[in-house]
Order: structure tokens, then C-alpha cells, then sequence
């Protein structure tokens, strides 16, 4: 019992000091545009009024107010900027809605939360009472989305102020994106979050994005099969022999789960899983001096190849982007035999891990078409006089099921 209370309290203690543990590394830039690198504490989802940090991990907490921070950040994460700008604060509490359909501005110096950063940028500002959202483009001076819930006198129907409907179709028109698509987009971050990337991405824009909370993972199944082109090189250690097979022909069929690394580089890598069918049949004669006896050696080969890879993506427009990968393959060979009609007469196939490198061409998010190439694999790795390298060529084509 004392072993149990004893463990029990050794992970209470653990996972206390880990809650507390909630500085991460980042920077902040002062107002001589120094930028130092420290380590953030984030404990709140609402726009912070001041900045605690740490020089590193085993100092003390310090506090910088926002008069001395013109910048601050947690790499890969969140970004907050200073700025003094006009802030609507009107109530949207529906007991405290004014009659007025006109927001109440008031200039305010806050840090402005970044959500999107790229030719349009997005930001957020939310306290205990409001939540609002700000925008730029070309580096113009950043002004608020205009939305807000009122009531008129005499009546107790709550109107709405949509301002930022007209806002965001004036200044991000793009060919991709309707005047029916802004009109029907909600005040809410994911909404407005999607639309600055649809806008960014339509105009060919380089963006950052922030709210990583706020992405979806994106998991895709597809399948892909393609043709191979295949050869094998026999070598005898011993006497230093080679047998060169004939290039040979054939098909592979693979399934493909990929997971897209949630990342404010746009989406741009992914990780990748493509269980795959492939085969290599091939037969090598030749006559001895006299031309009285033929020898040959035979090959029957069939393999699961499993590689597991990354991939990552260039995008050429908004429906079209190259990719490159490479990765680990492993091989599960089964009802394989390589024979010949003299010594040693049969070879078991048993390989080891090689790799793997693709270059290819996706359209529409649907459609790929990929050139492979893989490195030598050994496919009598469990014998020390023989080596038969194999390697591959493959032409193959995908298409997203999910």
C-alpha cells in the first residue's frame, strides 16, 4: 500500500509541476527593435494587457508592460503585435445592446492577436466582454471588421451591423472567391481564418498562419497504381561472377494514408504510409564452352512494400502544386524463389530496408502523378557469398478517395 500511495504521489507531483511548467520558447521585441529571445508564458486564450517571460528556464519570472513590447511570440504558434488603434466597445450583451447601429469607437493601444500574415493579414482582439477582428492589406493601416449586434427603439428584435461583409469584398476581391462567398461569411474566427487563406492562396501569396488550434488535420486515402520497370544485378562473391538480369516489366498497386502536418507553412509537408503489391519475374540462360549444357537461374518474386516517408509540397497555383518525397522502405517478400539448375541451386529471398524518391504532380487536391525511384535492395541479405541487388523505376498515378 505505502508503494502505491508512494507512486501515486510521484505522479501527482509530476503532473503538477507539469501544468505549471507553461513557458515556451519564444522572443519579444522592445522599442530600440532589440529582439530577445526568452521563454513565454501562455495561460490564457484573451489578448494579454503585459508580458511574462523568462531569460531561461531556471530564472525568474519578469514582467515587461505593453508601453515596452512592440512585439512578442511563441515560434511556430502565436504572435501579438502593438498597436494604437480604434476599437469598437460596444456591449454585446444582449441586455446592454445599444440603440445605435454605428459602432462605439475608441482609440486604444492593445496587442493585436496575429492570425493570418501574408498580402492580407488577420487579427483578433477578445477581453471578457468582446471579441474583435482586424485586417490589412499591402501594408496598409489595420482597421477593424465592423460587426455589431444592436437594437432599435421600441422593438425587441436584436439587429446586426455587417459592415465587414462589404469590408472584406471591396479590399480581397480575387477570382476564387464570390461576392455570394462574403456575403454568406459569419463573424467567427475559423470563418474569417479560411477566407484570409482562401484570399492569400488565390493571390499567390506567401502567409503564415497562427491559430494552430484552430486547424483541422487533414488525413487523405489514396490509391495508386502504376507501372515498374525492374532489374536485377547477381553477383557471386567467391569467384566475383555478375549476372545481369533483363529490365522486365510489371505493375504495382498501392493504398496511400497521408496525414498533412498541421504547420503555419501553409500546409506544405506531410507524412506518408503507402502499403504496396509489387512483383519481378525474370529468367537468365547461358551455354557452357562447348554449347552442350544450358544453364540458367530463375527468379520469382513477389513483395509488400511498405515505405514511410515525408513529403513536401510547392504550389504552382490554386489547383495545382509538385511534390517531393523520399523514404524508408521496407519489404515483406512471400511465395518468392530464386533457383537455378546448379550450384547453389536455391536462394531463399530475404531482404533488408532500403529508400525510396519521388518527384510528382498533383492536381485539384485529387489527382497525382508521381516518377519513383528506390536504391539498390539486397534480396539475399542472409547470405554472405551472394548479392542481388534490385532497384526499380516506377511510373505511378493516384487518385484521393478521402
Amino acid at each position: 500500500m505505502k508503494e502505491k500511495i508512494l507512486l501515486f504521489l510521484i505522479i501527482f507531483l509530476s503532473i503538477n509541476c507539469y501544468s505549471q511548467n507553461n513557458f515556451k520558447r519564444g522572443y519579444y521585441i522592445n522599442n530600440s527593435d532589440e529582439k530577445i529571445e526568452c521563454f513565454i508564458k501562455t495561460n490564457s486564450r484573451l489578448n494579454p494587457k503585459e508580458l511574462t517571460y523568462k531569460l531561461t528556464e531556471d530564472l525568474n519570472e519578469q514582467i515587461e508592460t505593453i508601453k515596452s513590447v512592440k512585439e512578442f511570440g511563441i515560434y511556430d504558434e502565436l504572435k501579438y503585435v502593438r498597436r494604437t488603434i480604434d476599437i469598437d466597445t460596444s456591449s454585446n450583451i444582449l441586455a446592454n445592446l445599444s440603440n445605435d447601429l454605428y459602432p462605439n469607437f475608441k482609440e486604444k493601444e492593445i496587442f493585436l492577436n496575429v492570425l493570418i500574415e501574408g498580402k492580407a493579414n488577420l487579427y483578433s482582439f477578445e477581453n471578457k466582454s468582446i471579441i474583435r477582428y482586424f485586417y490589412n492589406v499591402n501594408n496598409s493601416d489595420i482597421i477593424q471588421l465592423v460587426y455589431k449586434r444592436y437594437k432599435k427603439i421600441n422593438e425587441n428584435v436584436v439587429r446586426k451591423n455587417e459592415e465587414y461583409k462589404r469590408q472584406l469584398w471591396n479590399d480581397l476581391k480575387c477570382e476564387n472567391i464570390s461576392i455570394n462567398e462574403a456575403n454568406k461569411l459569419e463573424y467567427k474566427k475559423q470563418n474569417l481564418v479560411d477566407f484570409f487563406i482562401k484570399y492569400n492562396t488565390c493571390s499567390r501569396s506567401e502567409f503564415l498562419r497562427f491559430d494552430k488550434k484552430g486547424q483541422k488535420s487533414v488525413f487523405n486515402i489514396t490509391i495508386r497504381p502504376g507501372l515498374t520497370s525492374s532489374s536485377l544485378s547477381l553477383h557471386e562473391n567467391s569467384t566475383r561472377k555478375t549476372t545481369d538480369f533483363d529490365d522486365e516489366s510489371g505493375f504495382r498497386l498501392g493504398l496511400e494514408a497521408e496525414f498533412i502536418i498541421n504547420s503555419i507553412k501553409a500546409n506544405k509537408w506531410a507524412i506518408f504510409v503507402e502499403p504496396t503489391y509489387q512483383f519481378y519475374k525474370s529468367r537468365k540462360e547461358w551455354q557452357n564452352a562447348s554449347g552442350q549444357q544450358t544453364y540458367y537461374f530463375n527468379i520469382d518474386y513477389k513483395s509488400v512494400e511498405i515505405p514511410i516517408g515525408i513529403r513536401h509540397y510547392f504550389s504552382l497555383n490554386r489547383k495545382s502544386k509538385i511534390f517531393a518525397n523520399g523514404a524508408i522502405l521496407f519489404d515483406i517478400p512471400f511465395n518468392s524463389s530464386l533457383n537455378s539448375n546448379f550450384s547453389p541451386g536455391h536462394l531463399d529471398i530475404e531482404t533488408k530496408f532500403n529508400f525510396a524518391f519521388g518527384l510528382g504532380y498533383k492536381y485539384h487536391n485529387k489527382f497525382s502523378l508521381e516518377l519513383r525511384s528506390m536504391t539498390n535492395r539486397n534480396l539475399t541479405s542472409h547470405y554472405l557469398n551472394w548479392k542481388a541487388d534490385y532497384n526499380t523505376l516506377s511510373i505511378i498515378i493516384g487518385y484521393t478517395l478521402l
